[in-house]
């Protein structure tokens, strides 16, 4: 006939690390060590950030929100994603163009400064970008939603700082974010 072990406490061997499991709702507290194995497909970590700050674009490939997701390790995959509104504006100039890519590492970075690190992004759009939008025609003043995800299947083990990074292709400077939100989402899924 099977019985129950109930216990309180469980140390190990040397009587140092241990375990609490509570009398009445059986919650377990104690702090996972570096030992403990996640299973594959778990997401352990999420990170996020958004800005409302308008920005203007040249064709230099400039920072518009960087985030870091710390303790990656080895075996993850880091699921990224992101959304910006453009706009898009000229009265002469009948084509007006942004580019979005994702760049990973480099040098902590404010909004405007041209981009260092590598790129990430898979090409997804013209010029190697992941996302694209253009306007064509003079007078026209457009506002588009430019948002993507992909998976960086490659991170580096520790902290990896990734980059939303905005150009205005081959024109500027009457591309650029509108005062609405630029969001960046990073999600490290275990291998």
């Amino acid at each position: 006939m099977p019985s129950d072990l109930q216990v309180t406490n469980i140390k190990a061997n040397d009587g140092t690390a241990g375990l609490v499991i509570a009398d009445s709702t059986g919650q377990v507290t104690g702090t996972l060590g570096s030992a403990t194995v996640f299973p594959a497909g778990m997401v352990r970590n999420i990170v996020f950030t958004k800005t409302f700050a308008s920005q203007q674009f040249d064709t230099d490939e400039d920072v518009i929100v960087q985030l870091e997701i710390p303790n990656v390790l080895a075996s993850s995959k880091i699921y990224v994603s992101y959304k910006i509104t453009a706009r898009l504006w000229d009265a002469d100039t009948a084509a007006e163009s942004m580019e979005l890519k994702v760049y990973r590492g480099g040098t902590s970075q404010s909004a405007g400064d041209v981009a260092d690190g590598s790129r990430v992004s898979p090409d997804g759009g013209n010029a190697n970008s992941i996302s694209f939008a253009q306007k064509s025609g003079v007078n026209i003043d457009l506002y588009a939603d430019m948002s993507g995800f992909f998976l960086d299947e490659s991170p580096d083990t520790g902290t990896n700082r990734y980059k939303l990074v905005g150009s205005g292709y081959s024109q500027g400077p009457q591309v650029g974010t509108h005062d609405g939100q630029q969001l960046l989402s990073l999600m490290e899924i275990t291998g």
